[in-house]
Parts: C-alpha cells; structure tokens; sequence
C-alpha cells in the first residue's frame, strides 16, 4: 500500500511541470509542520486500511490529523496547492517525508522484535512452570 502510494505521489511529482508557481497564501502552513503533516497523514491512509479488533474500518484518521495541527482540509489544500507548484522544493518535502516514514518503521521493526523476544521468553518460563522446574 504504501508502495502505491509513493510511486502516485512521485508520478504525480513528475507529471506535473507547470511553470506556474502560485502566489504565497497568508495562512501557509509553513515547510516543516507540511512535512510533518504528510508524515501523518500517510500514516491515516495506511491505517484506515487496517481492521480493526471487531473487523471493521470505520476510522476516519485523516480528520484526527487535522485536529492535531489545528488545520482543516482547505488550508492544506491551499498550501498543498502553494508548494506543489514548486516542483523541485515539493519533492524534497517529500523526500524528507519519506526517511521520517522509515526511521519510524525502524523504531517499529525494533519495537516489533523486543516484544517477540519478551514473548518468547515468557512462552519458555510458562513451559519450565508446567513442567516443575520453576519453583520460588
């Protein structure tokens, strides 16, 4: 999913070679907190693809993201629109969206073999219990 989405993003990117480049609104989202924004909101469309425990995906996180900076979707659209018409500064955003995308998937990859190992750990003592050979 994510794939899909990077590679519309970057045809998108690339199909775009308009000279236009649009006049800074006054409401801009600035460069870091945009970046900031992407990161989450790709996070939501990758999570509202996920199931949740009663098998249903009725989550609307995109909405929950705009909350947490205190936007509403038509000043992103403004400033997306505002720094898309840059194409060159667009995808460095972009860029750097990306490697914060994969330094959190690291921290999960991490996160995700710690918990396994705490698992197998706990799985390997609740046998020796069973068995006896744990006695306090």
């Amino acid at each position: 999913m994510n794939q899909f989405i990077y590679i519309s993003i970057i045809l998108l990117v690339f199909s775009c070679t308009s000279k236009t480049k649009f006049k800074e609104p006054e409401d801009l989202i600035s460069k870091e907190i945009m970046i900031d924004l992407l990161v989450d909101l790709h996070l939501g469309v990758a999570a509202q693809s996920i199931k949740n425990k009663n098998l249903e995906r009725s989550k609307n996180y995109l909405a929950f993201v705009f909350e947490k900076y205190h936007i509403d979707s038509t000043r992103f659209a403004v400033s997306n629109t505002y720094y898309m018409s840059n194409i060159e500064e667009y995808e460095d955003m972009f860029e750097e969206v990306q490697k914060q995308i994969e330094v959190l998937r690291e921290i999960y990859d991490l996160e995700k073999d710690t918990i396994a190992e705490r698992m197998e750990k706990y799985e390997n003592r609740m046998k020796k219990i069973e068995k006896g050979e744990l006695v306090k």
